[in-house]
């Protein structure tokens, strides 16, 4: 990804249009420190263009700010999780709570594939960074319904 300070493409094009601003990129600098979190600089580009850049006005504070958030949360065992018998959606939210007190179960999200697989947490956070209620859209499956987690080889 070059480095650049406005967006490429058919969004920045419109925003461009529009006579709104487009949306300035995240520094190659802040880009790699943020790799821990998110292994794919275009993944990232895309949290801060969809998520941060409507929370704060630079990109790099965005990215600095969520890994400090990142490096706040401390992971339940998952691979005890898995094991469960008749693990649910609930379970897993309550593991993160537990995990972590500055969560309460609805405000982490879950997506499940068709078979139930977990594909990905959602921590759901308000505009001053601090965690907050899921809406119904983000907060995912409902708490019975059954979850697997990938345990790997």
């Amino acid at each position: 990804m070059a480095s650049s300070s406005t967006a490429s493409g058919p969004r920045a094009a419109q925003a461009g249009r529009n006579g709104a601003r487009p949306v300035r990129q995240p520094s190659q600098t802040e880009l790699r420190q943020s790799l821990c979190m998110t292994p794919d600089a275009a993944l990232l580009a895309h949290e801060w263009a969809k998520h941060g850049s409507c929370m704060v006005r630079d990109p790099d504070a965005y990215l600095r700010a969520t890994r400090i958030l990142w490096r706040s949360l401390r992971l339940p065992d998952y691979d005890a999780l898995s094991r469960r018998d008749g693990l649910t959606a609930a379970d897993v939210r309550r593991a993160f709570a537990d995990a972590n007190t500055a969560f309460e179960p609805e405000m982490v999200g879950l997506v499940l594939n068709e078979r139930g697989w977990l594909t990905e947490l959602r921590l759901c956070y308000g505009r001053d960074f601090m965690p907050t209620r899921c809406d119904r859209r983000r907060l995912g499956p409902e708490d019975d319904a059954r979850v697997r987690i990938w345990r790997g080889l």
